[in-house]
């Protein structure tokens, strides 16, 4: 049933629940590239309804088009078949019942166990035994012999009734009737009958999807050519011409592309191959093939079809026995295709005869294709010999090679072929030279699918990083032309960020030394016990099941052996830690017995372990909700095989473009760029195990001192981290020179054993505001501007007292509880709307009263909702442009929006205590401090690092380094340090990438400063993309909500003479720009414990910057702030305007007419300056 609906454009969405914001987001573009017939990439975490967004817009669409006459055919491809039940489980729950199909492969869908026992007793592919079957059953139909007689044997009897009238009432009525929602299994069911009138659900599957709306697929059937452009009698109707083509988990398109056009054929097959077809002809002399109309002989035919592996054969002898070339490709004799080699792939195909006109066209796989049929036919017939099975897989592999060789000729640029000296059989043994076609360009694939359909919609949880996907398909004339302009989607997660904890853990337990994983490490015994005692730890502190990986089997297989043999004690602390411990196997046939071992072990009280290998079996395809998963552990960065063959030549290939620029394939990504991607959403792939709901939670930790951003051996690798986690990371030790490694593991055993003791509790909250909300609730929580009602709640009450004129007069006796802010507090003897001479609010037990009490007593706050919940500006109450939040994740999405200047955000504060328990040791000292201040420049890309906290700390003053203060100091660094990181990931995670410019990266000033004066008085805007400022002890910042900003006031005020606005009061110019409004009644002030994240004119065009002031009371602050370097304008002899305002006393204009200047006022900037340096009168 239709429990939402949304109107996107001109198509009406349908939504089996409230959707949440990303949903939205994912619909939206999904909708717009079907209208324009244009390519979209989707990122969306899992968890966020990714897959109902996707159906929901594309079958809205499909509707529309069929009510004004006609639509395109939906095809839904996914990786595996689990997966494909996943799909329709994920339709079944929608409103929308179009007519389906669901098509896979022989594997998962055939019935008939005498079949699948042959092909197992044959050692014959399974494709080939069904094919003989079939055969066999409609040759005894056209003879008249009925279904299960004797001499019926061997014919499939499924075929044989797949026209019966009572198989297709029975699968229309269950299928294939529009409204009916079904899976493998359901048409499995449906054709199985008695009496003989079942039905072959392979064929059935492949006959409904013809007529199907939307079909449900394997990748395979989009992008491998071999089998979507297969011409299979029961695929007539099968094409992608003119498809909506969605391809979800499209994390391994750029693989997969790249793997559908590559092939390696040693020498020894091929030698195989031609003797396998030079002999069929001398057993059946007089066997002709009817081709195009024509019989033609056997020998012609395989004389036409030896050609290509006779001619590669040919060419690897050659050059077997040709000197080597000096080539950088380890292991490899000679290479083509390379920026290095003067030999080009061209060349490489001429040398071995295979650019000859007609080799390798159509005719050679028709060729192909009809010997198959005639050889089962055969079969069939009883006239075949044992060595004719043979014959039918070496035709398959010639019409492999043909298709991918076609491919190599037509794209050389793309292909790099390189021939080793030799190569490994699949019995292990060598088997000899090999020759090798690798596609480097995946956009050659791509463009097979992507120019025919109509429309191509990729998505996934984990495209991270998406630039370098976005590149890597850039060799297709498609891509390009058709990519949505506004770029990639990266949704965000809809989950608090309580319920996910990210930490990079730099060093391991016990030793202290760097945790860094070598490809040499693993048979280091040290290593690997610092390793397990790390691992051990996790489990300890993670409950029910955790999933740890490694970056390959050999990896993990030294490490389980290691601790199960010499360091037998940290195998058997694992057994304590967690009750079951699994291995992922190398073989996909004990995959589902070991996952059902751990599913069922990870349920139990004692939970369990599995060590996994990143882009292994374990890392996708499969679901661990909840206690399946409360943990995944990511060991090291897991880069390709540095000495593989491919990879080496995928780098050198990249480069090669790369240099040639603008007439090169790619052009963007260096083969640097493109090797480190590759692990980048390996572990991105592999984080997504965890938190896969909206009430889900869980802990993600990366093991390796490079995913750091500061301390030894750190490269800052967090950046590569999918968008939405990126703000959450917390980096251990957290103190960068702290070398106790035993003290910094028991913290993070302390802070996993908090988070899963918190994490839950706001879990069953949130199910209960779920439970019983409204939709313009639900909508609330999933817009994720505000991740919280207390957090609301508890700012705006926060803000009303500290705007009281009682609570600024004497804020000092008044300091607020440390943990006022994790209270819902209002005092309920303040009348609606009177918060003058409020007194100390006291906590509520009930939060859900606090919130409904804080609104009705703070009006403002229903307007506030408004603008949160995404009502035009125009709504009524108007834009307030200010939004609060809990967590950096929670300000960027705030800030992300045009319409909100102003954020304030709530701190958590360093290790001794909140940010309000830190103003309050700092109110507590404030007379006995000097006045200061003091500021340290800093790349924004080193911010992270953490080095410049030491230069700041030493330019306190003495008083503040003596040992008395010394908590205080580096406590108040530390918050600076917090606030620099905020301020950093919430500008590059909102700001828009056209405003970003191309000089960056910028330098940022990082401030602290004691003051006893009022920097500006006056309500002003920054000419600054974005400044943050934080007031530990005094009164806050005060920021001018838009609807009482009287934007053309300021116009005037401008216009007026220098001498006029340099002799106009602070009080005056305020009342100009607020009008009748008492200021003090309508200005936000800053609560403890919170900072203001404020926009400037430069955030983008056309941004107007939030209206702001300092606080007009008297008496000391201490300040943080951080901004951009070349924000703060010098003033010539006197510093920079921030020091020279500390000295405006001297000048003979007030001190804030020179902050004024200096914080934006660049319109009016050099005559202010004069101003400065004007004599006393």
């Amino acid at each position: 049933r239709c429990i939402h609906e949304k109107r996107i454009g001109r198509d009406e969405l349908w939504f089996p629940f409230v959707p949440l914001a990303p949903q939205l987001q994912v619909a939206e573009r999904a909708v717009k590239a079907c209208e324009q017939g244009g390519i979209a990439l989707l990122q969306s975490p899992t968890g966020t309804g990714k897959t109902v967004a996707l159906l929901a817009a594309v079958l809205a669409w499909q509707r529309r088009h069929f009510a004004a006459g006609a639509a395109p055919q939906v095809i839904y491809g996914v990786r595996t078949h689990a997966q494909l039940r996943q799909a329709v489980g994920e339709l079944r729950k929608m409103p929308y019942r179009p007519r389906m199909a669901v098509i896979g492969s022989r594997e998962h869908t055939c019935t008939n166990s005498e079949v699948i026992a042959r092909a197992r007793q044959g050692r014959t592919p399974l494709n080939h035994a069904c094919r003989q079957a079939t055969r066999l059953a409609a040759q005894q139909e056209r003879l008249g012999i009925s279904a299960g007689s004797q001499s019926c044997q061997g014919a499939c009897e499924a075929y044989a009734t797949l026209g019966g009238p009572k198989h297709a009432q029975r699968v229309f009525n269950k299928c294939g009737r529009r409204g009916e929602i079904w899976d493998v299994e359901d048409l499995i069911g449906a054709c199985k009958a008695p009496a003989g009138d079942g039905g072959c659900p392979y064929y059935t599957s492949h006959i409904l999807a013809g007529n199907a709306e939307i079909v449900f697929c394997p990748h395979n059937y989009i992008m491998d050519p071999a089998v979507s452009q297969c011409g299979s009698h029961h695929r007539g109707r099968w094409s992608l011409r003119g498809r909506v083509i969605i391809i979800d988990e499209a994390h391994n398109l750029e693989q997969g592309c790249r793997d559908a056009g590559s092939v390696e054929v040693s020498l020894v097959e091929l030698r195989q191959l031609s003797s396998a077809l030079t002999a069929l002809p001398t057993r059946h002399r007089n066997l002709r093939v009817r081709v195009r109309g024509q019989d033609v002989p056997c020998a012609d035919v395989c004389a036409e079809l030896v050609r290509v592996p006779q001619r590669l054969a040919a060419f690897l002898e050659q050059q077997a026995n040709a000197p080597q070339a000096s080539v950088p490709l380890a292991g490899l004799r000679q290479s083509w295709g390379l920026g290095q080699s003067t030999a080009g792939t061209a060349e490489c195909l001429r040398a071995a005869g295979l650019t000859e006109h007609g080799l390798l066209g159509r005719a050679a796989e028709e060729l192909a294709v009809e010997l198959t049929d005639v050889l089962l036919r055969l079969q069939v017939e009883g006239r075949a010999v044992p060595e004719d099975a043979v014959v039918l897989g070496v035709l398959d592999r010639i019409r492999e090679l043909l298709a991918k060789l076609q491919l190599t000729v037509r794209h050389p640029s793309s292909y790099v072929m390189g021939i080793s000296s030799s190569s490994t059989g699949s019995s292990g043994s060598s088997s000899g030279p090999s020759i090798a076609a690798w596609l480097m360009a995946p956009g050659v694939i791509f463009e097979s699918f992507a120019a025919k359909a109509h429309a191509v919609l990729l998505a996934s949880g984990t495209l991270a990083p998406i630039a370098g996907l976005s590149a890597e398909l850039s060799t297709s004339a498609a891509f390009v032309a058709r990519s949505q302009p506004e770029g990639p989607l990266e949704a965000v997660h809809v989950v608090e960020p309580v319920q996910v904890l990210v930490s990079t853990v730099a060093r391991f337990p016990g030793s202290g030394r760097v945790a860094v994983s070598s490809f040499g490490s693993w048979q280091d015994g040290d290593f690997l016990d610092d390793l397990g005692s790390a691992i051990a730890s996790l489990a300890e502190a993670i409950p029910a099941g955790v999933l740890c990986f490694f970056p390959s089997y050999a990896a993990m297989d030294s490490a389980v052996s290691a601790w199960q043999g010499g360091s037998r004690r940290i195998w058997e602390r694992l057994q304590r830690a967690k009750g079951d411990i699994q291995v992922e196997p190398r073989s996909s046939e004990r995959l589902a017995e070991i996952c059902s071992a751990y599913t069922g072990a990870a349920r139990k009280p004692r939970g369990a372990l599995c060590f996994a290998v990143y882009r292994g079996k374990v890392s996708e395809g499969l679901s661990f909700e909840d206690d399946l998963c409360r943990g995944v552990v990511c060991i090291g960065v897991p880069f390709p095989q540095a000495r593989d063959p491919m990879v080496i030549a995928k780098r050198l290939w990249n480069d090669s473009q790369r240099v040639q620029g603008a007439g090169g394939a790619v052009g963007t990504l260096s083969g640097e760029q493109w090797y480190e991607l590759q692990a980048y959403r390996a572990v991105n792939q592999a984080l997504g195990r965890c938190v896969r709901h909206l009430y889900d939670y869980g802990a993600l930790i990366l093991l390796d001192a490079r995913w750091s951003s500061k301390g030894d051996r750190s490269r800052g690798l967090r950046r590569y981290l999918a968008r939405w986690l990126q703000p959450l990371v917390e980096e251990w030790p957290r103190i960068v020179a702290s070398n106790n490694a035993e003290q910094t593991w028991r913290d993070l055993g302390d802070r996993l054993r908090i988070h899963f003791d918190v994490a839950p509790r706001e879990v069953r909250r949130l199910k209960g505001l779920g439970d019983g909300a409204s939709q313009a609730s639900a909508s609330q929580i999933s817009s994720q501007i505000s991740t919280q009602t207390s957090d609301v709640a508890a700012f705006w009450a926060a803000a009303s007292w500290w705007n009281s004129a009682a609570s600024r007069s004497n804020a000092a006796e008044q300091a607020m509880e440390p943990d006022f802010l994790n209270r819902n507090t209002v005092d309920e003897n303040v009348p609606p709307g009177n918060h003058q001479g409020a007194k100390r609010p006291r906590p509520l037990p009930d939060s859900s009263a606090a919130a409904a009490a804080a609104a009705a007593a703070l009006e403002p706050i229903a307007s506030w909702e408004e603008v949160l919940e995404g009502q035009p500006a125009e709504a009524p109450g108007g834009a307030w442009g200010c939004a609060a939040a809990a967590s950096v994740l929670a300000a960027s999405m705030a800030l992300a929006r045009k319409e909100v200047l102003a954020c304030f955000l709530r701190h958590d504060g360093v290790a001794r205590g909140s940010a309000a328990l830190l103003g309050q040791r700092w109110e507590a000292r404030l007379s006995a401090v000097p006045c200061f201040d003091v500021s340290v420049s800093v790349p924004e890309t080193e911010v992270e690092q953490g080095h410049w906290q030491r230069l700041l700390a030493d330019q306190l003053p003495e008083q503040l380094q003596a040992e008395s203060w010394q908590d205080l100091a580096v406590d108040t660094v530390a918050e600076a340090f917090l606030l620099a990181e905020s301020f950093v990931a919430a500008e590059s995670a909102a700001r828009p990438a056209h405003a970003m410019g191309e000089n960056q990266p910028r330098r940022l000033r990082v401030r602290i400063a004691c003051l006893d004066h009022v920097q500006c008085s006056r309500f002003h805007w920054d000419d600054v993309p974005l400044r943050a400022i934080a007031v530990l002890a005094g009164p806050g910042t005060e920021v001018l909500p838009e609807v009482h900003a009287d934007r053309s006031s300021f116009e005037r005020l401008y216009e007026l003479p220098m001498t006029a606005q340099g002799s106009m009061s602070s009080e005056a110019w305020n009342s100009a720009v607020v009008g009748a409004a008492n200021t003090a009644d309508v200005v936000m002030q800053t609560p403890p414990g919170w900072s203001v994240l404020l926009k400037g004119s430069e955030w983008e065009p056309g941004c107007a910057g939030a209206v702001h002031r300092s606080p007009p009371a008297s008496g000391r602050r201490i300040l943080l702030q951080v901004d951009y370097s070349d924000a703060i304008q010098e003033v010539p002899g006197q510093g920079t305007a921030a020091q020279a305002t500390s000295r405006g006393s001297e000048a003979s204009v007030e001190p804030s007419i020179a902050m004024t200047v200096a914080s934006g006022f660049s319109a009016v900037l050099a005559a202010a300056q004069s101003l400065l340096h004007l004599e006393p009168r």
